[in-house]
């Protein structure tokens, strides 16, 4: 008897993953490759498309297994035409992403969505969301991004664009933002706006975890001089979180939410970043909400991609979604390659 199964693709600012998971909701085959931005949209989608297309032919090779639909998501507002709102990734506002897709697998049956979006409708069905009626999920990876469910709902907004905070104004200096070709608040706070901002610090190639490293160092050890590079990028990092956290608590006071849930690759640094966040929400929020890490990790919007699969091919989702995150033992997921 042949398996129906769905195809999943999150498109992130470094990385792409992809995923099959059958009706039943366990991995079938992963893989992962570098977004590589750089290289312009056309040539990313070719690259995820032509990965695709190998990773279905490796599960459907005996005719047992046949991937009826593929969900994507991605940074930015999808529309037929382009996404936009995706800085991080070169000339997306320019690539009518489902017709590129459904051309290059070869598959009809194929539906697109926002990362954090996609991260929130799977975590309210099968993860940390699940039950609750209001709620913020917030994704720290390449960008800043969140959405929220209200009312048990999907908050969407008229465009679309409903919770892209990456373009928050900054509350001191000038005012920037989208019209000026800014994101304001992920220039401050994701991974890519703390390495551009460390790198120009310390005039060197600098990651991000350098700057939370730094921040926990001098945490523990207060005597260190104050001009070094070490004390210099605490410093930086300790605005940086300072300004996030105050806009989580912003959005929690006008969304009231019951439960905020954290994903994203910055996590690797929740040691420093969850306590943070905890503290504004506890100071600055009338009805503090309860903060949590997501079911399933940096895999959340992976998972809404699969979401979105199983919506496209018109299969049942599970009940169960077998995906975590790849540093997890016995995922299924640590053979990405």
């Amino acid at each position: 008897m042949t398996r129906s199964a769905v195809l999943g693709i999150d498109v992130g600012g470094t990385k792409i993953s992809l995923c099959v998971t059958d009706g039943s909701g366990n991995v079938l085959a992963s893989r992962r490759i570098p977004t590589r931005s750089d290289d312009g949209a056309s040539a990313v989608v070719e690259r995820f498309t032509r990965e695709a297309r190998r990773l279905l032919d490796d599960v459907q090779t005996d005719g047992s297994v046949a991937v009826r639909g593929i969900g994507i998501v991605t940074p930015g507002v999808v529309h037929p035409d382009g996404v936009k709102l995706a800085p991080n990734n070169l000339g997306w506002d320019e690539v009518a992403l489902v017709a590129r897709v459904q051309d290059g697998v070869g598959l009809h049956a194929v539906e697109a969505d926002n990362d954090a979006k996609g991260a929130a409708a799977a975590e309210a069905r099968w993860g940390a969301l699940a039950g609750v009626s209001d709620g913020i999920m917030l994704n720290l990876g390449t960008g800043f991004s969140a959405a929220a469910v209200a009312g048990g709902t999907l908050l969407r907004g008229a465009h679309g664009a409903a919770l892209e905070i990456a373009y928050q104004v900054a509350w001191d200096g000038p005012p920037a933002g989208f019209g000026d070709g800014r994101a304001p608040l992920e220039e401050v706070f994701s991974g890519a706006g703390l390495q551009r901002a460390a790198s120009a610090l310390l005039h060197r190639a600098t990651e991000t975890a350098e700057v939370f490293d730094a921040l926990a160092a001098v945490r523990t050890d207060g005597g260190r001089p104050p001009g070094d590079d070490v004390t210099r990028l605490a410093a930086l990092g300790e605005r940086a979180l300072q300004t996030a956290a105050h806009a989580v608590a912003n959005l929690a006071i006008a969304l009231d939410p019951e439960v905020i849930a954290v994903s994203g690759g910055m996590l690797r640094s929740a040691d420093v970043i969850m306590p943070a966040l905890q503290e504004a929400l506890d100071r600055l929020v009338p009805f503090p909400p309860r903060l949590v890490t997501t079911h399933f990790g940096d895999r959340a919007p992976l998972a809404g991609a699969c979401l979105l699969g199983y919506r496209a091919a018109a299969v049942p989702p599970p009940t169960d979604l077998k995906i975590r995150d790849p540093a997890a033992a016995g995922t299924g997921l640590e053979g990405d390659r």
